[in-house]
C-alpha cells in the first residue's frame, strides 16, 4: 500500500513537471509571436505612405510661416519635436514653480512661527512684569497697613486723654 501511494505520487509530480515545462515552452512561443507580430506591425506604420505622408504642402507660398488650412496634414517633425520640447520646458517650469510655492510657504510657516513664539515670550514678560508690580503693590499694601495699625494702636493708648508724668511737672513752682 505504502509503496503503491509512493508511485502515485512521484507519476503526479512527473506529470505536474510536464505540464509546467510544457506552459513554460507555450508562453516563450507566445513571447515570440507577439515580438515578431511587434515588429511587422513597427515596419508596416513605418513603410505605410499615408502614416509618413508628407507634411510640407499645407505650407503657403506666401511665407514659410504660414500654412494652409485646407491642405494641413498636420505637422513635420522638426515642428513636433518643438511642440515637446517646449511641453517638457512647460512641466519642468510648472515643477519649479511648485517647489519655488512649497518653499515660500515653508518659509512664511517658521515666519509665523517665530512670530508666534516672540509674541507668546513677550505676554509671558508682560504677565511676569504685572506679577512683579502686584507684589510690590502688596508689600506697599502690607506696609501701610502696619502703619495703619501701629496709628490705630497709639490713637487707642490716647484715646481717653492720658496724661503722662510730664504733665504734672509744672506744678506748684510759680514765678512768684
Amino acid at each position: 500500500m505504502r509503496v503503491q501511494v509512493k508511485n502515485d505520487k512521484y507519476t503526479v509530480r512527473q506529470l505536474n513537471q510536464m505540464r509546467a515545462s510544457e506552459k513554460v515552452e507555450l508562453a516563450a512561443r507566445e513571447n515570440e509571436l507577439n515580438d515578431f507580430m511587434n515588429n511587422r506591425e513597427f515596419e508596416h506604420i513605418r513603410n505605410d505612405p499615408f502614416m509618413n505622408e508628407e507634411t510640407d504642402i499645407s505650407q503657403s507660398a506666401l511665407a514659410s510661416y504660414r500654412t494652409r488650412p485646407d491642405h494641413f496634414k498636420g505637422f513635420n517633425k522638426a515642428q513636433n519635436m518643438y511642440i515637446y520640447k517646449k511641453n517638457e520646458e512647460l512641466v519642468s517650469d510648472h515643477k519649479i514653480m511648485k517647489q519655488a510655492e512649497r518653499d515660500d510657504e515653508k518659509a512664511w510657516a517658521n515666519h509665523t512661527s517665530q512670530v508666534v513664539r516672540m509674541m507668546e515670550q513677550s505676554e509671558q514678560q508682560n504677565r511676569d512684569h504685572k506679577q512683579y508690580i502686584e507684589r510690590l503693590q502688596d508689600d506697599d499694601i502690607q506696609a501701610q497697613r502696619k502703619v495703619q495699625a501701629m496709628k490705630k494702636q497709639l490713637s487707642e493708648e490716647d484715646r481717653f486723654g492720658k496724661v503722662s508724668s510730664g504733665f504734672f511737672d509744672g506744678f506748684g513752682t510759680s514765678c512768684r
